[in-house]
């Protein structure tokens, strides 16, 4: 049967009707979700922006501190090993010091020797001596160790202290009191002398060949500790003996040995990298 006009045009209306409240539903819907979509794709952004900020800080951060690590590291290391280094050579110059000083010792003693045996030995225009009187006690005392050098005669002034030649083997350290010019027409002075301490002057007048030189250093008791070493040698071979092997004992037995300094630096460094690794 074919429906009339009337009816279709209804059922038409009423469809169009249904459709139209449909769209009206689902329209508010369809903006929700755009709007969802837009606030997540901005939440999604800001977080793309700010990830590689957190990142970067981060990462900085992380830099920071290992260098401040490395740096910790290095002066742990460091250290120990520049007071080693120090220590090395605080302990080689006393070796030294005191292997010199007993070469020193015996060299100073065999020239006192020398010059108890055969007289003053002059070695570059200086000579040493000891004051074995009490004649000048009040400015050389007696065992004193006295530094002589060899001046010219004309040089001389009175008040001057000089050492003598009484004889090939005895010298004397007096003062001079009076200069004789061309002393018993020899062209040569003449010197009277005298002890500080002593209460008249000398006896005989010192020929200016006969003077040895002038005192320009003293060092009391020396010359007394000298002259009994050299009276008791052994008492020099045993000192050097001494000098020699503290000085060996200092460079020998108080420096690290090779194997535990190398063991040392392994732990060290496997340290360092389970750190770094860390």
């Amino acid at each position: 049967m074919v429906k009339p006009l009337n009816e279709i045009n209804r059922e038409f209306e009423t469809d169009w009707l249904i459709r139209a409240q449909n769209m009206q539903q689902t329209a508010p819907k369809k903006a929700h979700a755009v709007k969802t979509t837009r606030t997540t794709q901005r939440t999604a952004t800001e977080k793309t922006h700010a990830i590689p900020k957190t990142t970067g800080k981060n990462t900085a951060r992380k830099k920071t501190t290992a260098e401040k690590n490395k740096t910790r590291d290095l002066d742990k290391t460091s250290a120990p090993a520049a007071s080693a280094a120090q220590q090395k050579k605080l302990k080689s110059k006393i070796s030294d010091a005191l292997f010199y000083a007993a070469i020193v010792i015996v060299m100073v003693i065999a020239a006192y020797y020398g010059t108890k045996s055969r007289g003053p030995i002059v070695i570059l225009k200086h000579s040493v001596l000891t004051v074995l009187t009490s004649s000048m006690q009040s400015v050389i005392p007696k065992g004193s160790l006295v530094l002589v050098r060899v001046v010219p005669p004309d040089s001389l002034q009175t008040g001057d202290d000089i050492t003598f030649m009484k004889d090939a083997r005895t010298s004397i350290t007096h003062r001079i009191i009076r200069i004789f010019e061309n002393f018993e027409d020899s062209g040569d002075r003449g010197f009277e002398t005298q002890g500080v301490d002593n209460h008249l002057p000398d006896s005989e007048i010192v020929y200016a060949g006969n003077v040895l030189g002038k005192v320009i250093f003293h060092i009391p008791k020396i010359g007394a500790i000298l002259a009994f070493l050299c009276e008791n040698l052994y008492l020099v071979f045993i000192l050097f003996g001494l000098l020699v092997t503290v000085s060996f004992a200092i460079r020998g037995l108080f420096t690290p040995d090779a194997k535990h300094s190398k063991k040392a630096l392994k732990k060290k460094k496997a340290k360092t990298t389970k750190k770094k690794k860390l």
